[in-house]
């Protein structure tokens, strides 16, 4: 059967030892928080960590993510560690990827990655 017949929560053939990926997708979601001072938003911790394990995964250097934001390594670095502003598109992005990144080395099809993201979204 065509898997896009069923809910994102009720697939046929999800297997249950995924849940402790999908746990970890969750857990990279909340470890990408923001915080917003005044009219500028900072992430709340330092994601970097996260950031060079999707890249890793996507099998780029971090050199050519920085690039992708038309910035120079050093200003990325902080930017990910919190001490420089993000904008909100390029927070969307960083996240995406790195969400991407995470599935991507845990061996989380689309579809689950979707329903975790969709499951985080409702809490």
């Amino acid at each position: 059967m065509n898997p896009m017949q069923y809910p994102r929560f009720a697939r046929p053939g999800l297997n249950p030892d995924m849940s402790r990926a999908t746990a970890s997708l969750h857990h990279a979601r909340g470890s990408l928080a923001t915080v917003e001072r005044g009219a500028r938003l900072y992430f709340a911790q330092d994601v970097q960590p996260l950031v060079l394990q999707a890249c890793r995964a996507h099998g780029i250097g971090f050199d050519l993510f920085a690039a992708r934001f038309n910035l120079p390594r050093s200003a990325l670095v902080l930017v990910l560690k919190g001490h420089d502003p993000v904008s909100r598109q390029a927070q969307r992005a960083i996240e995406d990827f790195v969400l991407r990144g995470l599935s991507l080395s845990a061996g989380i099809t689309p579809w689950q990655q979707a329903a975790a993201a969709t499951a985080q979204d409702r809490l």
